[in-house]
């Protein structure tokens, strides 16, 4: 939720189909993030119920601490790693991110 909602304020039913999982979640996530003070609701004008999410200025440090903490696990487990293998793994990341991304870019067909 942090990542989505860094990108870009975020509706819950928006953050619930990228993240592909129930509405319910997402209303749960949000409700401990902002009880933690890591995102904010913004009302839409118009239609009360409507929300979407924000990141907090908390949020982005938690997720840059996040970010960095992943950072540093993939230079520790790389570390023995040769420059060839590193490359060749970056690559199929590459390719795997390039499909998990056309997959949910592509029309759902129900």
């Amino acid at each position: 939720m942090l990542n989505l909602a860094a990108q870009s304020p975020i509706t819950p039913s928006e953050a619930a189909h990228e993240l592909h999982v129930p509405p319910q979640s997402i209303t749960r996530a949000v409700a401990d993030l902002t009880d933690h003070g890591l995102v904010t609701r913004l009302r839409h004008s118009g239609d009360g119920r409507s929300y979407s999410i924000d990141v907090t200025k908390d949020g982005q440090k938690a997720r840059d601490r996040f970010r960095g903490e992943l950072t540093r696990g993939f230079a520790i487990h790389l570390s023995d790693w040769t420059d060839e293998e590193v490359s060749v793994f970056a690559g199929q990341l590459t390719r795997l991110t390039s499909s998990l991304t056309a997959e949910t870019n592509r029309p759902s067909s129900s």
